[in-house]
């Protein structure tokens, strides 16, 4: 019976290591996923630029066949 005690007690200290150490690397992902959509997001974010007639935002270096594209009542660009 005895050696079963002591046993029992080794593999809850291994458990509660395993817990520790899950929880270190679920908190590790956690910060990994947010630093990885940051970047995406940095990544993916266009550059802009205001029309000196309109006010209107165009990506820089758009196609001009798509600016020439955008339904205006009046043609400035």
């Amino acid at each position: 019976m005895e050696g079963s005690v002591e046993k029992a007690q080794g593999l809850m200290k291994l458990c509660d290591q395993l817990k520790e150490e899950r929880e270190m690397l679920r908190k590790q992902n956690d910060n990994n996923h947010w630093s990885q959509t940051v970047e995406l997001a940095a990544a993916q974010e266009k550059q802009m630029e205001v029309c000196t007639v309109c006010g209107a935002f165009l990506i820089v270096g758009d196609a001009q066949s798509r600016i020439d594209g955008l339904n205006f009542d009046y043609q400035c660009h």
